[in-house]
């Protein structure tokens, strides 16, 4: 699959997103394996990623288990915690029998949902394919972002 990649080494496919600098043609993207597949809504993901913002949070570690997406800030906030239950069918998850956790930036996911238009915001479900110390994949409507994680020494 081809797809756009921004030289901050975040990958869209399909379409370019506003506020991100592309290079120029659609490149081969990445094919990943993902351990863990989870549904939840979309206006909580954007919720959650804007208050770790809010509190200036600047990574945070994604985990999953069972049917739940757990976030939790890092450094001095590591005390924040917001879980995202998936509110969808479990048919669609994959993965519930393992614990998987990798960190993210929170700049790089709000630079993310900051660009979605108002149609991808409105969609009621997101994916989010997660693994350990592994990208994290979301797809909303036709959009597919893919970040990679933070790297910690």
């Amino acid at each position: 699959m081809k797809g756009y990649i921004s030289k901050s080494g975040v990958v869209m496919s399909n379409k370019q997103l506003k506020g991100f600098d592309y290079d120029e043609d659609k490149k081969d993207l990445p094919n990943l394996d993902f351990k863990t597949k989870l549904v939840i809504d979309t206006k909580d993901f954007i919720n959650t990623i804007k208050t770790f913002k809010l509190f200036k949070i600047s990574s945070v570690i994604i985990t999953s288990e069972d049917v739940e997406i757990l976030f939790n800030g890092n450094e001095e906030f590591s005390n924040i915690k917001i879980t995202l239950k998936t509110i969808f069918d479990k048919s669609k998850c994959l993965g519930r029998d393992e614990t998987v956790k990798s960190q993210m930036s929170i700049d790089y996911l709000n630079d993310f949902i900051k660009s979605l238009d108002k149609k991808l915001i409105e969609e009621k479900e997101m994916t989010i394919y997660l693994d350990t110390d592994y990208p994290i994949k979301i797809e909303i409507g036709d959009l597919i972002y893919i970040q990679a994680p933070r790297v910690v020494d």
